[in-house]
């Protein structure tokens, strides 16, 4: 998994490639860890690119979460 362009400002990407299909949680989770933004996601088997808001987000560094049933991803980014 990693998150581009990082540093981001606007809109960041995150890159994925997973080995089965089937819905995901995507958190972004701010310095204080707490959860600022929250969605459910449907990932193909392969790979998967989302777009990231991040417009509402205070500059920083955040931490993204991806995690299904079976597995747990965690990346960081920074928001200029």
């Amino acid at each position: 998994m990693s998150v581009f362009p990082n540093p981001s400002k606007g809109t960041a990407f995150l890159s994925v490639t997973t080995s089965s299909s089937g819905k995901h949680q995507v958190q972004i989770i701010n310095q204080m860890g707490m959860v600022v933004q929250e969605r459910e996601v449907y990932l193909t088997e392969g790979e998967n690119m989302l777009s990231l808001e991040n417009h509402s987000l205070a500059k920083g560094l955040h931490v993204i979460r991806l995690k299904s049933d079976s597995f747990e991803l965690v990346d960081k980014f920074l928001v200029e």
